[in-house]
């Protein structure tokens, strides 16, 4: 005959049960979605993408599985075309210690750093119904053995000097086909954004001297006039406009986008090049000034009805003229790059005060003309070109100030250089999109990328890093709110799509970028590079997680620990190009500040490789 259980017993089986089903159930936490344990020992793949198996459990040890470290809100999908790589994963030791609560057991998985972890419960007791003495234990405690094995962890992916060495020793780079002159006239001085800019700025120039020729002709000044001049003054002021315009460019990139992968490569690498649409903003802007310049000189001898209208057009054409040359000469690449809040204000206040004196010297001349020709001044604009075209330039200008916001963040401290910003909304954001932040948006705005959140989930954040002093104050002290302006814009990582293969190539806080394609697309056939410092301490766990869960063979270089500087330009090139040849990608995809991004997307078009990175013409 048994003897009835005591309370204490039951009390201990319970906290048994609890403390057990606990583990369990923190388990399941790191991964969910996972799969319910079976009995089966579990294989690589399913240990790799964190699958929940329970092994075979004998009378005295406790279920068991592994647990991933990181907070995945699903495994990486498998890739059967992943190309080969010599950053393998190597396991560690067992450590074992006693732990008596789950939270401690988790705070020592928490100790171990990022990665995937077995954990194995042994020897599980109730505890004794005495208490004190060298073996006594207190009534109300639990005793357990626990384990952790280390199947995976984030500093293993941590690339080593000798195997970038290797990597660029197995694969290196081919002298470039051409001489150097011909590879900086056509890679640097003649790149597709300068070969825009020259075939817009050629058309126009052709016009305006084919033109000046017919009006200094004797008796054929009525073929072309200063209404004509100011067509053409409006017609390149709204194609200008119409290239900064976040919808217009959006549609570029999805037209380039809709090209199925069928397609020939060497198609799809110059279409991709469509983010280089800058050059046609450019080259409208400095036309519009030559055609200006061409209306001054003809309304010189404008018959204006009244002497007023005459002495206003006249008067507004100088500040129109003085604005032109303020957006142009401060548009010129050095002093854009140095002296950028000041060519900032400059662009913005200068082009407002050329469009509203524009509606000026419009409506005089406008005005001038009905009473001379004895019309309705309301018909006659209905009938002039630039009436329309001025109408549409002005609200392109307001429709972004249409969409100022002012919006909250949660400043998520990743280390003195670098802040995340999560933003909360219910919309999920377009991958590699960027918008505009501001504290104060009549002044300055800058532009980051977005980062969506993983598995289509809404909301985004932004990687925000120490580079200037405007991201200075807002790493170091991040303000209650900001300002967002317009709408969310495609950037030169979304052309990623294009290609079935791609190299994404990152130096410090361009990753930002570059985790916008990889939470959304995590499926993607991409191999990953990334240098920076301290990538694991300075960028945060949940973001070293998502890049590996899309490459687990990313190369992440931490410059600190290999001494591999970002400045050391040809070792990154040929890391680049190895990593290219080593995945069999058809293109390459480099996210870094200027230089980098130049030389890099430099050395590799010389050598044929489709290259492609931000051109900063904004």
């Amino acid at each position: 005959m048994s003897r009835p259980t005591t309370a204490h017993e039951n009390m201990m089986e319970t906290q048994d049960r609890t403390f057990l089903s606990s583990l369990r159930h923190s388990t399941h936490a790191y991964a969910p979605g996972a799969p319910q344990p079976q009995d089966v020992e579990p294989t690589p793949a399913q240990l790799e993408a964190g699958l929940q198996v329970q092994e075979p459990c004998p009378a005295t040890v406790a279920p068991s599985g592994h647990l991933h470290r990181h907070r995945s809100r699903s495994s990486r999908p498998q890739r059967a075309d992943r190309g080969h790589s010599d950053f393998s994963i190597a396991s560690s030791g067992v450590s074992i210690a006693e732990v008596p609560s789950p939270d401690e057991i988790l705070a020592k998985i928490e100790s171990h750093g990022l990665g995937t972890y077995r954990y194995i419960i042994t020897g599980v007791t109730r505890g004794q119904e005495h208490s004190g003495g060298a073996e006594g234990r207190p009534a109300d405690s639990i005793g357990a053995k626990f384990g952790i094995e280390r199947l995976d962890c984030a500093d293993d992916h941590i690339a080593a000097k000798e195997q970038l060495q290797q990597l660029a020793d197995e694969y290196p780079m081919p002298e470039p086909r051409h001489g150097e002159t011909h590879n900086q006239i056509r890679y640097r001085h003649f790149a597709v954004y300068q070969r825009l800019f020259a075939t817009v700025i050629a058309i126009n120039m052709i016009l305006i001297i084919a033109f000046a020729v017919v009006a200094g002709v004797k008796g054929q000044q009525k073929i072309f006039t200063y209404a004509d001049a100011l067509t053409a003054v409006s017609a390149n002021i709204l194609g200008a406009q119409m290239m900064r315009q976040e919808h217009c460019i959006n549609m570029l990139f999805r037209s380039v986008l809709s090209l199925p992968h069928s397609w020939s490569v060497q198609v799809r690498r110059h279409a991709a090049k469509i983010y280089c649409h800058g050059g046609v903003h450019s080259a409208c802007g400095v036309s519009s000034m030559g055609w200006y310049i061409f209306f001054a000189v003809l309304v010189q001898n404008w018959p204006a009805s009244n002497a007023a209208y005459k002495y206003i057009v006249l008067a507004t054409s100088v500040i129109i003229l003085l604005m032109f040359g303020v957006l142009t000469i401060g548009s010129i690449p050095w002093f854009r790059a140095r002296f950028h809040n000041q060519w900032e204000l400059m662009h913005r206040y200068s082009g407002w005060t050329t469009v509203a004196f524009f509606w000026v010297q419009l409506f005089c001349i406008s005005a001038s003309d009905a009473a001379t020709e004895s019309q309705n001044l309301g018909i006659l604009l209905v009938k002039t070109p630039s009436f329309w075209m001025l109408i549409a330039t002005t609200l392109l200008l307001i429709y972004p100030w249409l969409f100022l916001r002012k919006v909250t963040f949660v400043a998520e401290k990743l280390s003195t250089h670098a802040t995340q910003l999560h933003f909360n909304t219910n919309k999920v954001l377009p991958t590699c999109a960027g918008i505009a932040l501001s504290g104060a948006p009549l002044v300055e705005n800058h532009k980051f990328a977005t980062i969506p959140e993983p598995d289509n989930q809404p909301g985004f954040s932004v990687l925000v890093a120490n580079n200037g002093d405007w991201t200075k104050k807002l790493v170091d002290n991040p303000p209650q709110y900001l300002w967002t302006r317009g709408v969310p814009a495609l950037g030169v990582a979304r052309i990623a799509k294009v290609f079935r293969r791609i190299v994404l190539v990152a130096t410090g806080s361009g990753i930002g970028p570059c985790l916008s394609f990889i939470n959304v697309h995590p499926e993607w056939a991409m191999r990953i590079v990334w240098s920076a410092r301290l990538p694991l301490e300075g960028y945060g766990k949940s973001n070293i997680q998502n890049i590996l869960r899309a490459d687990k063979d990313a190369i992440i270089i931490d410059t600190k620990k290999t001494s591999y500087k970002e400045e050391d330009m040809p070792s990154l090139v040929k890391v680049t190009y190895a990593a290219y040849q080593d995945f069999d990608a058809e293109a390459v995809i480099v996210i870094s500040n200027p230089a980098v991004t130049h030389e890099i997307v430099y050395n590799l078009e010389k050598r044929k490789v489709p290259a492609y990175g931000a051109i900063w013409d904004s």
